[in-house]
């Protein structure tokens, strides 16, 4: 609160007096008005230097002094309508009559309702707002003139850098400027990127769920952050095509949400199934090696392509006895090994031939 001074002046008017003339002083009566708290100085004006004046208070202050030509009052937060009074003593112990001055101590308006307000550094940084009529505001407790840095209901700081900057805000009725209420504008660091690995996959087979280390995860599908997908430390994509599927992933390890981690799914698609022909043979005889073309090729003798048997073009089996042996060939002519082509190499028993008789 500050206090709103005011020189109160009370004229008086003296009359010279002896021990055959009546002592007399007239007086003029004042009003004024008060801000309640406020210290206020009285004097008179001009004072008769030997004369002695006594000073009393009906109520709502207390008086510094109650004699001499100047005296101050300590008014009270109860509003009301109070006397000061002085009266003069002259020199020859002749008492005036009494000056009256009527004080309205005027009560102080509450503080403005207001909040406090938190951002995070480089977004939105909103006003400051406290409701009342034409709020004051300062930057500093002192309320001075010199701390003054707007007037109005809404304040834009210009704050941009992390901290926590305090304000100070009045309201003012009837020329009497009330308590501050504190508003506080807090900038909040963001949190640090959370930490988090690419993954691929091949289409068709087992697609990894996306994973990031971080508190308080959240996933979104949008470099905008608008359509949040998932939480936690990992998020199942539900992608199964081939093709390129970028999430985005922040924490929030405080108060304000982190600038967002790439995370990239990479779903491949196979590579095409390599060519391959059947061999037939017969027991006995050569057995053709197994081929076929194609890049990176891989030869398994099962379907679950499980175990491995050969690399390459072309493939010998080892088979020698009558049979059909199936084979399962895969290339990889990019990031994906392709599903398997089956070649089966059949090798005939030899036909016993019959004995000859001689009739």
């Amino acid at each position: 609160m500050k206090a709103n001074n005011k020189l109160l002046n009370i004229l008086l008017v003296f009359f010279l007096c002896s021990s055959t003339l009546v002592f007399s002083q007239t007086s003029q009566t004042l009003t004024q008005d008060v801000c309640a708290g406020s210290v206020e100085p009285y004097l008179i004006n001009p004072p008769n230097p030997s004369s002695t004046y006594n000073w009393t208070l009906s109520g709502g202050g207390v008086l510094s002094g109650t004699s001499g030509t100047s005296i101050s009052i300590t008014w009270g937060s109860t509003p009301g309508t109070y006397t000061v009074t002085a009266i003069e003593t002259d020199v020859n112990g002749c008492d005036g009559d009494p000056v009256i001055v009527d004080v309205t101590v005027i009560s102080l308006p509450a503080p403005p309702t207001s909040a406090t307000v938190l951002a995070c550094e480089g977004g939105t940084i909103p006003d400051l707002f406290a409701a009342g009529f034409l709020p004051t505001w300062y930057d500093d407790p002192s309320l001075s003139a010199a701390s003054q840095v707007y007037q109005g209901n809404t304040y834009a700081t210009g704050q941009t850098a992390v901290g926590s900057y305090t304000y100070y805000v009045t309201e003012t009725w009837n020329g009497c400027e009330g308590a501050a209420a504190i508003i506080t504008l807090t900038i909040n660091s963001l949190s640090s990127n959370p930490v988090a690995v690419d993954e691929t996959a091949c289409e068709g087979g087992v697609i990894p769920d996306l994973t990031a280390t971080g508190t308080s995860l959240v996933w979104y599908d949008d470099i905008g952050l608008t359509n949040q997908v998932g939480t936690g430390p990992s998020f199942a994509t539900g992608q199964t095509t081939a093709g390129v599927y970028p999430y985005y992933v922040t924490q929030n390890g405080g108060n304000c949400e982190s600038n967002p981690t790439t995370v990239t799914l990479t779903i491949n698609s196979l590579s095409s199934n390599p060519v391959a022909v059947d061999e037939t043979a017969c027991e006995g005889g050569v057995i053709p090696d197994l081929t076929a073309t194609g890049t990176s090729l891989v030869w398994y003798d099962d379907i679950g392509l499980t175990n491995q048997v050969g690399t390459g073009p072309s493939f010998a089996t080892g088979q020698t006895t009558a049979g059909v042996y199936p084979y399962y060939v895969t290339q990889n002519g990019g990031n994906c090994e392709s599903n398997p082509s089956t070649v089966t190499l059949q090798i005939y028993a030899i036909p016993v031939t019959p004995p000859i008789w001689h009739n």
